[in-house]
């Protein structure tokens, strides 16, 4: 099946299989792409009204032990060029955000060992009281699944 004919069944309203799709992604141009999805928002949401948030990404670390082959921003543990921010930059960032009208946060980071579940936890928790109507948008929760199974998840031993 061609793109052309992929983007007609598309503009017509019709789902695409698995195999459309990756041909979509793998060969569409990226206008074509942002057309038909506009035309598909247009459909299901017929009344004109778009709406958007304004959120800024802070990678709170870049140290990490998870090797990803497509990263090329992480940090060996022991690099010098590896960091962890602070709470108070963390809320520095926010304050940034909400002045240029943001209302989210997405924390990103790397797999650090030397970062405990209680770290999370209180960052999580100074925020909420800090910023109580900012959003967050924290870690993925396969991330935090993989404390179970760490000897480093938590830093009292419990």
């Amino acid at each position: 099946m061609t793109i052309d004919a992929i983007a007609a069944d598309v503009a017509a309203g019709r789902r695409l299989d698995r195999e459309a799709a990756l041909a979509m992604y793998r060969q569409a141009p990226t206008t074509l792409l942002g057309r038909l999805a506009d035309e598909a928002r247009r459909r299901r949401h017929p009344d004109g009204i778009v709406t958007y948030i304004i959120d800024r990404n802070v990678n709170y670390t870049n140290v990490c032990v998870a090797r990803c082959k497509f990263c090329a921003f992480y940090r060996e543990v022991g690099s010098a060029e590896g960091y962890t921010l602070g709470f108070e930059e963390i809320c520095r960032k926010i304050e940034e955000t909400i002045r240029l009208g943001g209302n989210q946060l997405l924390l990103q980071g790397g797999h650090n060992p030397d970062i405990p579940i209680e770290w999370y936890e209180d960052l999580f928790r100074g925020v909420k009281a800090r910023f109580p109507d900012f959003r967050l948008h924290p870690r993925k929760s396969f991330i935090f699944q993989g404390f179970r199974a760490c000897p480093w998840r938590r830093s009292s031993g419990a």
